[in-house]
């Protein structure tokens, strides 16, 4: 299998039965899977502990070299702790072409990117799309050409 390759754009295109973003697309039809995976959140900076323990130990001889051990070790769990937070709202949609390429789509909104994967799982079983197109925004959260997805009973 190839490498994966990971896409942030802000905006999908579905014309008939080709995925577009950007200078690339894809032909529905030559992809073998579609699926969501959460991002790895990053690991706990155990290192910062040690930290503390030194900071904490270093009171009796400087003060100011204990508070700004503290506050180092603070500052980089606070910030540990906001990016696993963000983390923890993106998702990747990952399609696999029958080729063996992976294409990972970077998803802000876990709830949206339900709503595309069901409208990619109803374009391929149904193949409906031949003469509509739909826009997908990423950035936005919005799926355009509403009648296409009424006609998809989405």
């Amino acid at each position: 299998m190839k490498k994966e390759k990971t896409i942030e754009t802000p905006e999908l295109s579905i014309s008939g039965n080709i995925m577009i973003w950007e200078n690339s697309m894809i032909q529905l039809s030559n992809i073998s899977s579609i699926s969501t995976v959460p991002l790895s959140v990053q690991a706990f900076p155990w290192w910062t502990i040690i930290l503390i323990v030194l900071g904490m130990s270093s009171f009796k001889n400087s003060v100011l070299i204990a508070l700004l051990m503290l506050a180092i070790s603070t500052i980089i769990i606070f910030s540990w702790y906001q990016k696993n937070k963000e983390i923890k709202t993106k998702k990747f949609l990952v399609i696999l072409t029958n080729s063996g390429i992976s294409f990972s789509f970077l998803f802000n909104n876990k709830k949206f990117l339900d709503e595309v994967l069901n409208v990619l799982s109803c374009i391929i079983a149904e193949g409906k799309t031949a003469n509509h197109n739909i826009k997908i925004n990423i950035n936005n959260s919005t799926i355009s050409n509403a009648q296409v997805l009424n006609d998809l009973s989405i």
